[in-house]
């Protein structure tokens, strides 16, 4: 099992309203919301702060350990559709430099710029979608971290597509499901999906769960065969990957 850049990195959020204070998202899929201005958090996931309420400048500490992998991240967000004071959809676009180091013993060594534009919807007072278009191109991928698959074309980028469902529970808890494309560019583009269970206060949050990409080949096989293990074996058109999404953050 390979572990996951956090790409995406959904970076972390600490909104007004305490209910819905902190989202990270999934791997694949950032969210738009963003530190409050001087806000700071620390965790495994991100580091990061506020430099404004509409500008979040992070570090990953998960791709350094897992990949050994400098990463630079900024995001910032606005809204395009306000009622009162609230806003009801809003936008963010997240670019990401990625680049692993010269030391230690990893077997990953990779360059790349992973850029994300989401717009985010509130449906309910129970549930957000989030709809990310992502973009990430590589300039060394000599061995790549997970979220780059066999694409089995000559393409130093992939172009994918996600979409991130919340759903919000009393007392902090909630769920994200996240549903999509990576690699539309490939010849055998992966399906994408992902759940995880979290709960969230405005000082820390605490998420657990994974997600996984395949091939429509792959997953056909794994109907006929109910097996997973010869899933990997580098055939074109079957490719399988899962991936944790594991974070532990508190807010100050």
């Amino acid at each position: 099992m390979s572990l996951i850049f956090c790409f995406l990195l959904s970076l972390i959020t600490h909104a007004d309203d305490s209910s819905r204070s902190i989202v990270l998202g999934h791997n694949l899929t950032p969210t738009t919301q963003t530190l409050p201005k001087n806000g700071v958090t620390l965790g495994n996931y991100i580091l990061g702060y506020g430099v404004t309420k509409d500008i979040t400048f992070a570090s990953s500490p998960w791709l350094y350990k897992t990949y050994n992998m400098y990463s630079a991240i900024v995001r910032g967000r606005g809204c395009l559709e306000t009622s009162g004071e609230s806003c009801l959809t809003d936008w963010a676009i997240q670019a990401m430099y990625l680049k692993t180091g010269k030391f230690g013993d990893r077997a990953y060594q990779m360059e790349a710029l992973n850029t994300s534009f989401v717009v985010k919807r509130d449906l309910a007072d129970f549930y957000s979608l989030d709809v990310a278009f992502n973009f990430m191109n590589f300039f060394d991928e000599t061995a790549p971290f997970s979220l780059r698959r066999e694409p089995y074309n000559s393409d130093a980028f992939q172009f994918s597509l996600s979409t991130l469902h919340e759903l919000r529970l009393p007392a902090g808890f909630g769920f994200l499901v996240e549903l999509g494309v990576l690699g539309v560019n490939y010849t055998y583009p992966e399906m994408h999906w992902g759940l995880s269970v979290h709960h969230r206060s405005s000082h820390f949050l605490v998420q657990l769960g994974f997600s996984q990409t395949l091939t429509s080949g792959t997953l056909s096989r794994l109907f006929r065969t109910n097996q997973i293990v010869s899933l990997s074996g580098g055939e074109p058109g079957y490719d399988f990957s899962m991936h944790p999404e594991v974070q532990l953050q508190i807010f100050l």
